[in-house]
């Protein structure tokens, strides 16, 4: 990819806020602006923090408050260039599943950064109590059940980043997704 390109972020949680994933999108989106790449994000509006602002270099569009998901669907869209890459952090949130059914009408690179899924695996803490046993198995119940259903649109994907390879979510994605492009 050459410098000078857009790169379009869609993260449900960025600066200011403190969270694990907000602070890794803010490090890599600032790292990405070093390196020349525009970079656009593309999360949550708070009614407390400018619709849209700079920082570090790295543009921020806060959306979604009293938008539909149509609105924030048209914003994505109206962003990306087919020399673009759109870049979706994390599954099961609502800035990347929105945006599921339009993969196909996105053209651009396409790349999904997920920071892990559930561990469908049980573990000793899964067996401590009924509460802790009826949570798993209705957890992993849902969340396959999800998997499931979207898989179709994680195809669509030119490429899936996780953190780390030995992550549970690269062998779920490989198995059950039949997912291959993995970074």
């Amino acid at each position: 990819m050459k410098a000078n390109r857009k790169i379009i972020i869609t993260t449900h949680t960025y600066y200011p806020n403190k969270d694990g994933v907000a602070i890794v999108n803010e490090y890599l989106s600032i790292g990405m602006v070093k390196k020349g790449y525009d970079v656009v994000v593309v999360t949550h509006e708070n009614y407390m923090l400018p619709k849209e602002e700079y920082h570090d270099g790295v543009r921020i569009i806060r959306v979604f408050r009293n938008s539909s998901p149509q609105d924030y669907i048209e914003c994505v869209k109206n962003l990306v260039n087919e020399e673009d890459t759109l870049v979706n952090v994390c599954t099961q949130t609502p800035t990347t599943d929105v945006l599921f059914r339009e993969l196909s009408n996105i053209k651009c690179k396409k790349i999904l950064y997920v920071h892990g899924i559930i561990k469908f695996k049980w573990s000793a803490e899964n067996y401590n109590s009924l509460h802790n046993i009826l949570s798993k198995i209705y957890n992993n119940a849902k969340w396959r059940l999800y998997y499931n259903k979207v898989g179709k649109y994680i195809k669509c994907y030119d490429a899936i980043i996780q953190l780390h390879k030995n992550d549970e979510g690269n062998v779920f994605l490989k198995k059950s997704m039949d997912v291959t492009d993995l970074l």
